[in-house]
Formats: structure tokens, sequence, C-alpha cells
């Protein structure tokens, strides 16, 4: 059951992500698919102020976003 929760998990992530990938990606350098900078620093700013954690921590976080994502996909129950 949990590699299934976890598949799950990976799915919505890489959902989530071809949503924030700009379209036309493939026509401008660096020619791989990013999410605009722009965002990401915003992301980062109002997740995690001006003190950065380490990339275990930033990972950890991303994977309970998923987490989130999965669940709130999911049909309501009853």
């Amino acid at each position: 059951m949990r590699k299934v929760r976890q598949l799950a998990t990976a799915a919505a992530l890489v959902r989530f992500y071809f949503r924030i990938v700009p379209a036309g990606w493939y026509r401008r350098f660096p020619f791989v698919p990013v999410p605009p900078r722009k965002y990401v620093a915003w992301r980062l700013q109002t997740a995690y102020g001006r003190q950065r954690p380490g990339l275990g921590v930033v990972l950890a976080d991303v994977w309970r976003f998923g987490g989130w994502l999965r669940d709130s996909e999911r049909p309501p129950e009853g």
C-alpha cells in the first residue's frame, strides 16, 4: 500500500510540474522544461523567507506538497 501512495505522490508532482512549465519551453534556451525563475524565487521567499534551508528540507517539503496534491485530487469519499 505504501508503494502505491508513493507512486501516486510522484504522479501528482509530475502533473503539477507540467502545469507550471511555460508553454513553448522547447523553443527557448536552455531547451529544458524549467519553471520561470521568478516563480521559483517567489515560492522560496514565501516558503522560507530569508533563511534558506538545506536541500534535504526543501525536498521533504516538496514531497509533503505532493502528498497534499495527491489527496486533493482524489474524489471525496462517501
